[in-house]
């Protein structure tokens, strides 16, 4: 086991119940982004989820997700504009007195179709 997890363990205590018990202080996350995302990304997006208030908006910072995720100020960089240009999310940037921050507008996936090309047609098939 990598030190890393090993440090979490000895330093997190947690108490469990099955899943489909959990009524409170979850993030619910489609299927199909546990597939389709690397392993960073899905990551950084599940933070921004569980950060939504009622209207899918949140507001963390890069230090925020940083610190919370152990991730580099690259990474998040790099999975955000993925996760923007694949339409899991919206950047809005936006001023606040002196400082610029961002404004993220979170996405749920509820239909997942792969594109197929053949000749000169392009064939969008919904995938299970």
């Amino acid at each position: 086991m990598s030190s890393k997890r090993y440090d979490i363990m000895k330093k997190k205590k947690i108490v469990v119940v099955p899943a489909k018990q959990i009524n409170d202080k979850f993030t619910m996350v489609s299927n199909a982004s546990i597939t389709l995302l690397d392993s960073k990304s899905f990551h950084i997006y599940c933070y921004l989820l569980s950060c939504c208030d009622e209207s899918s908006y949140c507001y963390p910072s890069y230090d925020d997700i940083q610190e919370k995720l152990g991730v580099t100020r690259h990474t998040i960089s790099d999975c955000l504009k993925f996760l923007s240009e694949f339409g899991l999310i919206d950047i809005q940037k936006r001023k606040t007195g002196t400082y610029f921050n961002n404004a993220y507008v979170v996405y749920g996936i509820v239909k997942v179709s792969e594109i197929i090309e053949k000749e000169d047609v392009i064939i969008e098939k919904e995938v299970a």
